[in-house]
């Protein structure tokens, strides 16, 4: 043979011996099938709220229905009384560990459910036989006339103890109002000012403490009630789920405002500044119109009977600046639901006030063109 042919024998021969190489490496745990198996979801299979153990979803079903299976069939297996809870034990077969009460099959665990906590599927089956035991009997021992009356027993002493705090939160913040704040610091509150002009009255400060002692009394009482439903709901095994989900039903909408106010956070603060300023601007406007209807303050050509309309126009036509300037920094005022309802709105004042703004231009051109005075008689009819 040349030594072409011997070259050609060696290639073909190394090609054969490789492919078995590449075959039992696509079938072996390290390739393609643990890829696989690794981007399954897992969910919590769970008797009366509490979880026991995690499994992992299958190509026939989702984590969640297996887990929800799972869960159903301990329950189902846990209201028999007939069945003993160490009864409960595991049966092998050639490609799982089934997990069974007499006739009964709660759940097979398989060596892809095993890989994933890096030990064997028989001592997985036994950790798990060990839990659902445990829950089995946890779950009956719960139902008993003794636990319930326990459970009633206990919800009665939280009642009492609520509705005495309840008592002791609204003496006490009455004593703060009535004997701190409205006796004792209502001389010592002062007006802000710069010089003759109030920036902040005393009334303003001693209404904002009032309205911060209001606020700290509502979240105590909230977390009262908070505290108290939670202890109730987790004394009887029926609402025990819903207790242990009533944090996640309080912290949820907050989460989600919370991540709201942080993601608009620099449109609030502008709109919060423009506020201020409209504010004082408004009365800065009242305090120079004031003046000038006192006649503290005067023009040439303008009466002090124009003053109080051309204050009303004056602050219109600033609020309505204002108003401009924040729409675009007003959280979702681009999304299409907050567009059409300031369309539908606008279309609904503009049919609904023609009537109204011919009155107003009426008054004002009498008031301006100054027909009629203050003490002037008039005769209608």
């Amino acid at each position: 043979m040349t030594r072409a042919a011997h070259l050609l024998i060696i290639l073909i021969a190394a090609g054969v011996l490789a492919f078995p190489r590449l075959g039992t490496a696509a079938e072996s745990p390290d390739g393609p099938v643990s890829v696989q198996e690794s981007a399954f979801q897992v969910s919590s299979v769970t008797l009366d709220g509490t979880k026991l153990f995690q499994v992992r979803g299958v190509q026939a079903f989702s984590a969640e229905e297996r887990a929800s299976g799972i869960g159903a069939r301990i329950e189902k297996l846990a209201r028999d009384h007939s069945v003993r809870s160490d009864a409960i034990m595991t049966v092998e077969e050639e490609f799982a560990t089934e997990i069974v009460a007499g006739d009964r099959v709660i759940m097979s665990v398989r060596d892809a459910d095993a890989r994933t906590e890096g030990i064997t599927r028989q001592e997985l089956a036994k950790i798990y036989v060990k839990k659902i035991r445990e829950a089995v009997e946890r779950y009956r021992q719960d139902r008993t006339p003794r636990e319930i009356g326990v459970g009633v027993l206990w919800s009665s002493i939280a009642t009492i103890i609520l509705l005495v705090s309840l008592l002791l939160v609204r003496t006490l913040f009455r004593k703060v109002q009535n004997g701190i704040i409205e006796v004792r610091l209502a001389d010592k509150i002062a007006s802000i000012r710069i010089q003759s002009f109030v920036i902040v009255k005393a009334e303003q400060i001693k209404a904002l403490l009032i309205g911060t002692m209001r606020t700290v009394r509502l979240v105590i009482i909230l977390m009262l009630f908070y505290i108290y439903f939670h202890l109730v709901l987790s004394f009887f095994p029926w609402t025990r789920s819903l207790s242990n989900e009533l944090l996640d039903f309080l912290l949820v909408p907050l989460t989600t405002m919370g991540i709201g106010i942080l993601k608009h956070a620099p449109n609030l603060i502008f709109l919060a500044v423009l506020a201020f300023v409209t504010n004082y601007l408004f009365k800065l406007m009242r305090m120079f119109f004031e003046g000038l209807e006192s006649g503290a303050i005067t023009f040439p050509g303008f009466y002090p009977e124009w003053a109080r309309p051309t204050f009303r126009i004056a602050g219109f036509l600033l609020v309505a600046f204002m108003a401009v300037v924040a729409f675009p920094y007003i959280p979702g005022s681009d999304s299409p639901a907050f567009k059409g309802v300031s369309i539908f709105l606008g279309v609904i004042l503009s049919l609904g006030s023609s009537s109204v703004i011919s009155n107003v231009l009426a008054g004002l051109t009498m008031t301006y063109r100054r027909a009629f005075r203050v003490g002037d008689r008039v005769k209608i009819g």
